[in-house]
């Protein structure tokens, strides 16, 4: 429902407080009463359909924006754990790669961030196997590669990823 219909139906649920509260007083008058049965009927009738409505509404999935912000954040967090495994095992290359943080992905034009963040998605697939004591899993990345998906299928861009169920 719209907030125009929210509106009408608090006055219609108000007005019929009203009118119970005071019943004494209304059903000495028989045209009150009918009118009363009347908005209670028209009343039930807007809420089965509005929660007709809601069931059948369509969700829409996070914005281009929420979706870019909630990557740059497991971008960074990763990035962290990343640069903890890289100090351990020596890898300076891969050192230099993880010195991300979530405003370095945050600020990036929609098109380098698709570029880095592809970058570092194969990163973590080759790493993957030995950073579970660095507090990363496989599910989590399979859930930021199912968001880049759905951030390049909204820049109008072929899904960069296959996610099996």
């Amino acid at each position: 429902m719209n907030q125009s219909q929210n509106n009408k139906l608090e006055m219609q649920v108000a007005t019929i407080s009203f009118l119970n509260e005071n019943a004494p007083i209304w059903d000495a008058i028989p045209i009150v009463h009918t009118f009363k049965n009347r908005l209670m009927e028209i009343n039930n009738s807007v809420k089965e359909t509005a929660l007709r409505q809601k069931a059948a509404q369509v969700y829409i999935s996070k914005s281009q924006q929420e979706l870019k912000k909630s990557i740059a954040e497991f971008m960074g967090k990763t990035d962290d754990s990343l640069e903890l495994y890289a100090e351990e095992i020596g890898d300076v290359e891969l050192l230099s790669k993880a010195t991300n943080s979530v405003s370095d992905y945050s600020r990036l034009p929609n098109e380098e961030f698709e570029v880095k963040v592809k970058s570092m998605i194969e990163i973590l697939d080759i790493h993957l196997p030995n950073m579970a004591e660095f507090g990363f899993s496989s599910d989590e990345l399979e859930n930021v590669k199912s968001d880049f998906n759905v951030f390049q299928e909204k820049r109008g861009k072929p899904r960069a990823y296959q996610i099996s169920s």
